[in-house]
């Protein structure tokens, strides 16, 4: 069951995940017993049903959207960089790991490994996936760590002596990570780790937030329809509004009981100019802007989970409209005290691993974080 709900977690892990069990399956078969061949056929399968599912459900109605033609495309050469910043304990780990079995299986015709050997290649198949379709996150890669840490371990504690080989290469590749880092002005730490400790909070406190919003609105008059703005505008944050009003309404609201709103003009990072004259929000019904009024909610989402967008970095400014780009958390001391801050979300055991924020303890906000925050306009 796990297996089959990890293949939903990322596009590209049916992928990985078929590629285990087809090596298992195919280099074990004389030695599994009825039930094991099953069960690997079994997760074949349902590796097999994702494609066809993502085919019908997603493929035939992906609309007119291209997401690959807003970007312009990346070199290997630069995808590889950005993965050696955000993931390169892969790199440093995966390599010579594959180099050394390599070299057993081919040249010395060691057998190969059904459990072992097989996660290492689904492991290097997830991460090429990416590379072939030039995409590149902070935390897309984090599934192949554990098809890369466990044959890591495995095969180093049975080793020998050649052990002491493989950690020389691993070493050598930890001396070219750190000179690189330090020629290029890149992060020291793993990006990844870094979203990893934060992505753990982003659902609880998106929850928590819709949880807040939804008994204080409740709390409202009747006759009285609550305004929120997201500080974000419809094009680029179009899936952020439609996400928030969707569980919203999965929480009890009614769409006579809130709206949703946008105080920013559109911007040219996705070109979705998508407009529903018929839906109950505003935010949906036309490309101009509204203006912040007395009472109305303003939410403030960790912007690093919900996409690009020109607006990552706002604060408020005391004319209703949100100011330009701040540089660090600590611009945001000085918030118009006319926005009132009625509820944030608190993470406790969170690894510091950020550097880009000289002084995060100091601020009362920063989008960096997997914080939410209520405002309300007085």
């Amino acid at each position: 069951m796990t297996a089959n709900i990890a293949i939903y977690y990322k596009e590209p892990t049916f992928l990985m995940l078929g590629v285990l069990v087809t090596c298992h399956l195919s280099s074990s078969w004389r030695d599994l017993n009825t039930k094991a061949k099953l069960f690997d056929m079994g997760l074949i399968m349902s590796s097999a049903t994702y494609i066809i599912l993502y085919y019908f459900i997603i493929y035939l109605h992906k609309g007119k959207v291209d997401y690959a033609s807003m970007f312009p495309a990346s070199s290997v050469t630069d995808l590889i960089s950005s993965y050696l910043d955000s993931d390169p304990f892969l790199i440093v780990f995966l390599i010579p790991i594959l180099v050394w079995r390599a070299f057993k299986i081919i040249i010395q015709k060691q057998n190969f490994d059904p459990i072992y050997d097989s996660m290492t290649l689904a492991a290097i198949t997830y991460i090429l996936v990416y590379i072939k379709l030039d995409l590149h996150g902070v935390y897309y890669l984090q599934p192949a760590y554990l098809f890369t840490l466990i044959p890591t371990v495995f095969f180093l504690s049975k080793a020998g002596s050649l052990s002491t080989s493989v950690l020389k290469v691993s070493y050598i590749f930890t001396c070219f990570f750190i000179a690189y880092t330090r020629a290029y002005n890149r992060p020291s730490l793993p990006l990844s780790f870094d979203a990893f400790d934060k992505h753990k909070y982003v659902a609880m406190n998106y929850d928590s937030t819709l949880d807040f919003l939804t008994k204080d609105i409740a709390n409202q008059p009747l006759n009285k329809r609550a305004n929120i703005f997201l500080g974000l505008n419809r094009n680029s944050g179009y899936e952020a509004y439609l996400s928030f009003g969707k569980f919203l309404e999965y929480k009890g609201l009614t769409s006579q009981r809130f709206d949703l709103k946008s105080d920013t003009l559109n911007d040219k990072t996705y070109n979705f100019q998508i407009t529903n004259s018929s839906s109950p929000y505003t935010v949906f019904k036309s490309t101009s802007s509204s203006i912040i009024q007395k009472g109305d909610y303003i939410v403030i989402l960790p912007a690093s989970y919900f996409g690009q967008t020109t607006e990552n970095h706002i604060r408020v400014n005391s004319d209703h409209t949100w100011k330009g780009a701040y540089q660090n958390c600590t611009d945001l001391n000085h918030l118009d005290s006319k926005y009132h801050l009625i509820f944030r979300t608190k993470n406790q055991f969170t690894i510091p691993l950020s550097l880009s924020e000289k002084n995060p303890s100091t601020s009362i906000l920063c989008r960096d974080e997997p914080n939410f925050y209520v405002f309300k306009y007085q």
